[in-house]
């Protein structure tokens, strides 16, 4: 798994929820059926109109963060030396309350946090509303 990008799945799932970078031919893309990422300038023609942004794991923390009150974490199972996310709200009303729990453990960190990321932007039903 990439540690930098989200997947194919949970970038789309990213874009649908409204997490979108603003367009540059700088920015990486996936191309439409989720085979590659490249710049916009690496695609065919025939595959610009599927593009989704390739967005960095990092930007949807933040963006989670900002627009819906959501802290997503990893934290580590230290009897197995495994990983699983931590889903949270940081909003006032109920701050601090665990918003997701039963993650799966993964040997890598990166797993556990493309996890948490997707199971988060699952949370989103409406603008500013979980």
């Amino acid at each position: 798994m990439n540690k930098k990008y989200l997947t194919y799945k949970t970038a789309k799932l990213a874009n649908s929820k409204g997490c979108t970078l603003v367009f540059s031919t700088d920015n990486n893309y996936w191309s439409g059926l989720g085979y590659r990422i490249a710049p916009y300038s690496w695609f065919r023609p025939e595959e610009i109109d599927d593009l989704i942004d390739a967005l960095e794991k990092s930007t949807v923390q933040e963006w989670l963060l900002k627009e819906h009150k959501i802290f997503v974490s990893v934290k580590l199972e230290p009897d197995k030396v495994k990983y699983y996310a931590n889903v949270q709200s940081i909003s006032s009303k109920n701050q601090g309350e665990q918003l997701l729990d039963g993650f799966t453990l993964f040997d890598e960190q990166a797993d556990a946090y493309e996890e948490g990321l997707e199971e988060a932007l699952k949370l989103i039903k409406g603008e500013n509303n979980f």
